[in-house]
């Protein structure tokens, strides 16, 4: 008789443990997931698929981990990718009600048996067989108490586990803004973030498209909030049914609408920095976002810098699919830039450690391992503010901005620095409060220099930037 053949795995399953796997060895998840779906020709429900899983194993993985070593105690000496395989089983099983148990019990076995042979995925059947009879369990936080935690710390030990947060982040957490808004942050670095668009006001369709946003609103009151004009924010099931009659891809790359988080569009309204007039430099550029966000509402942003020339490429891309101007852009660290001089406002958009975007970068806690790990990042952020200060001339104004949830890097970083620039005045601060269930934690300040200040003069030959010149980008 001959032998049924072996399925050959290739499907969203699959496919999340190679980006995983990948990821524990140091990738970005944003990126890998691009990728493989990039060369992977998939059907949209697995794409989709693929998503979700490759980001909730990431938020959740502690407290999968936790879970599979009840039943397994050799699970740490597993090989990575039979323990990502049991991940994302279990990760099915407990939050993908639309998977049924048997399916997802039954892709993990033969993909194990594909990768690693009939013994180990005997191992993996006999676990998940168990874990999806006791499902129910470990869906509650008392769950994840053990007899042998320390009696004084086993209420946030056992909370830690069930947030699927590294202790010393909800400890860090509750010192900083007590025990409440710990509680509230570890949760929403558990849950998927709000769906949020940003509107192309500059978009021959921008106010069709906002009226049809508009009419959902009237339908949908409680799964959409407005962020600003042109910014909404919705459940994820919320922007399905939205989707469901409209062309949403095609009117993306069309550049009518793009896709920014909540709380980063929020706090450009909150700062007032859409009311600039003067020309703009944002000094730490990444891939863009704001300084579309800026462009589409007529600030004029003049320089564009950052340190990483793939990221300067993608917001060049960006631009060109909404129709924007690009400013110059030139690649350099924003401590140290090559101009001389320059008579706007500036925004620093600070690399940061990333605590309030635990949700949208799950990878993150595979890197923040300790308070230690984010010691580097106030350094790096108060040179920036060193170095903007000193361009600064009087009524032009800064923004500072990061996306973490430290106020080190935050509100007591900007103290310590007003402290010592008498010609500086705060404006205003913002931050995402903490009991916004779905929007990532940011931050900013709005910092401006006094008019009767006298703008200090500028040592050093640094090489002016030519506008548009084009050996920037070579």
């Amino acid at each position: 008789m001959a032998k049924r053949p072996r399925l050959v795995p290739d499907d969203a399953r699959y496919g999340a443990m190679l980006v995983l796997e990948k990821v524990w060895q140091g990738g970005q998840v944003q990126e890998e997931v691009t990728n493989i779906l990039n060369v992977r020709e998939w059907p949209l429900a697995e794409r989709h698929l693929l998503v979700e899983l490759c980001y909730g194993v990431l938020r959740t993985f502690l407290r999968l981990q936790f879970i599979l070593e009840r039943y397994l105690a050799q699970f740490a000496k597993l090989p990575l990718k039979c323990r990502l395989i049991l991940a994302i089983a279990l990760y099915s099983l407990l939050f993908l009600e639309r998977i049924p148990a048997h399916a997802a019990v039954f892709v993990a076995v033969e993909t194990c048996k594909k990768v690693f042979g009939v013994g180990l995925s005997r191992v993996v059947n006999a676990c998940l067989r168990k874990l999806a009879r006791l499902r129910d369990l470990w869906l509650e936080p008392a769950a994840y108490a053990l007899s042998t935690d320390d009696p004084k710390a086993s209420a946030e030990v056992c909370l830690a586990r069930y947030y699927s947060l590294p202790l010393w982040v909800l400890e860090f957490w509750r010192a900083a803004y007590g025990p409440t808004a710990a509680l509230q942050l570890g949760a929403r670095a558990l849950r998927r973030p709000s769906t949020a668009i940003l509107i192309n006001r500059c978009n021959p369709k921008a106010a069709w498209f906002k009226s049809q946003l508009e009419l959902f609103h009237v339908k949908q009151l409680n799964a959409i909030q407005r962020i600003g004009v042109w910014g909404y924010g919705l459940t994820i099931q919320a922007w399905q049914n939205f989707g469901a009659n409209m062309p949403l891809a095609e009117l993306h790359q069309a550049g009518v609408f793009s896709y920014q988080g909540a709380a980063s569009q929020s706090v450009l309204w909150h700062l007032g920095l859409h009311s600039w007039s003067r020309p703009v430099w944002d000094m730490c550029a990444g891939f863009g976002g704001k300084t579309a966000a800026l462009l589409e509402a007529g600030v004029p942003v003049e320089y564009c810098s950052d340190l990483n020339l793939k990221r300067l490429r993608g917001l060049t891309k960006d631009l060109a699919r909404r129709h924007l101007p690009c400013p110059t852009l030139f690649l350099a660290d924003g401590s140290k830039p090559p101009l001389r001089h320059f008579t706007g406002h500036i925004l620093i958009d600070a690399p940061c450690s990333g605590l309030g975007v635990l949700a949208k970068r799950p990878d993150l806690k595979l890197k923040r391992t300790s308070k230690s790990s984010l010691s580097p990042f106030p350094v790096t952020q108060r040179a920036l503010l060193e170095t903007a200060a000193r361009f600064l001339t009087p009524g032009a104004e800064l923004a500072y901005i990061t996306c973490t949830l430290n106020p080190w890097e935050n509100e007591l970083l900007v103290q310590d620095f007003m402290q010592g620039h008498a010609e500086l005045e705060l404006l205003r601060q913002w931050q995402t409060p903490h009991m916004e269930p779905h929007w990532e934690g940011m931050y900013g300040v709005l910092i401006k220099r006094k008019m009767s200040s006298i703008t200090p003069t500028r040592k050093g030959s640094g090489l002016a930037v030519h506008p548009r010149s084009p050996s920037v980008m070579s």
